[in-house]
């Protein structure tokens, strides 16, 4: 059951699923990007979804909200300013919020 709660609220935000699949892409493809986040962010990279692991999608989530200045900041400053321009979206920002009510979720998948 808590398998398809999750697979719901990733169904259903989907501009946020889009945003942090290309922000894993953008430092899983380059390891100059990874480098250059660990040199210059105060906050270790986040554990990136793997979609066989449940929770961790919702966890991605709740960690770019916790750390939503730096990110935008780091990004702004990267050559690869769509991210950026993703993340101000209104609508993302607000799936932000909705998926960051879910976090009890991670601790109820953890425990299983």
């Amino acid at each position: 059951m808590l398998h398809r709660i999750y697979e719901f609220i990733g169904s259903v935000n989907k501009r946020l699923d889009y945003f942090i699949a290309e922000f894993k892409r953008f430092f899983i493809e380059n390891k100059v990007n990874k480098k250059e986040f660990k040199t210059k962010c105060s906050v270790s990279l986040p554990e990136f979804p793997i979609l066989a692991r449940w929770g961790t999608w919702i966890n991605s989530a709740c960690y770019i909200f916790e750390n939503y200045a730096e990110i935008l900041n780091i990004l702004e400053n990267e050559t690869e300013k769509y991210l950026s321009k993703i993340l101000k979206e209104v609508e993302v920002i607000e799936q932000l919020k909705t998926v960051k009510n879910f976090e009890f979720l991670i601790d109820s998948i953890n425990s299983l």
